[in-house]
């Protein structure tokens, strides 16, 4: 996951700070992971302007007055979840207030149930109406979470691990580009082709001397010859030198190609 560690955000009631590291570790203490990393990733992304103010309360901790939740039915307590985690899922928060005291924040800063910004980073405020009495804008939790007895009905769904939050998964690697095939010569220009195709100039050369009928053709006509039509050079006894074009070039040389190079068509 991508957070700043050393980002310092707002801590407790007071005036402390605390690094994000420093809120993960204490966090994890007591709260599910999965919330946890949602909430720091929330929080990463407010620059250091909103913190936690109170986590966890143990049993038989829960004020019992009015505004919270009865003892036990606290998502700020230990819960039961169908994951088999056994923990908190809640956090209050506070916003930072200049040189004062922390302050808690309004609706406008943090994610209010079905707002946009709570499908983001899976996490919202959910108590009350935004600009309701009784509302509470610093209680956050899970978006999977409403009220106690819903989640209790609901089976006590714990939160969705891996939930698709902003840059929580590093990007795919692009992909390897293709290799660029290195340019292979044409078989005019590969000397393993012309050494392999000794063999088959030979046999070019039988084919030319039968497509030609010559009465006086010497070794430096036939050169000439397959030099004009762009074929083989061959020295006087016949042996090929250079192998540069297909028999079918040679082939394909018209009779009056033939006829000025001493030759007659067959």
């Amino acid at each position: 996951m991508a957070y700043r560690p050393d980002l310092l955000v707002p801590y407790g009631y007071g005036r402390d700070e605390r690094t994000l590291e420093q809120v993960r570790t204490w966090l994890l203490a007591h709260h599910h992971p999965e919330y946890v990393e949602r909430l720091v990733a929330w929080l990463d992304a407010q620059d250091g302007h909103i913190g936690p103010g109170g986590g966890w309360r143990a049993g038989g901790a829960q004020p019992n007055k009015p505004g919270f939740a009865p003892e036990g039915k606290s998502f700020h307590q230990d819960q039961n979840f169908a994951d088999g985690f056994c923990g908190a899922a809640a956090v209050d928060l506070v916003a930072r207030n200049g040189t004062s005291v922390h302050r808690a924040p309004t609706w406008s800063e943090v994610p209010a149930q079905g707002s946009a910004e709570a499908k983001t980073w899976g996490v919202h405020c959910n108590v009350g109406t935004p600009g309701k009495v009784g509302s509470e804008p610093w209680h956050i939790q899970p978006i999977e979470l409403d009220g106690w007895q819903t989640w209790w009905n609901q089976g006590r769904p714990a939160p969705v691990v891996g939930y698709p939050f902003p840059d929580r998964f590093p990007p795919d690697p692009d992909p390897e580009p293709e290799p660029t095939p290195a340019p292979q010569p044409s078989e005019e220009d590969d000397p393993m082709f012309i050494a392999r195709d000794v063999t088959t100039g030979k046999m070019w050369l039988g084919n030319l001397i039968s497509k030609v009928q010559v009465d006086d053709v010497t070794a430096q006509h036939r050169i000439a010859f397959a030099q004009r039509a762009g074929r083989p050079i061959l020295n006087t006894d016949g042996k090929p030198v250079l192998w540069e074009h297909k028999l079918s070039t040679v082939l394909a040389v018209s009779d009056a190609q033939i006829r000025a190079l001493g030759g007659a068509p067959v």
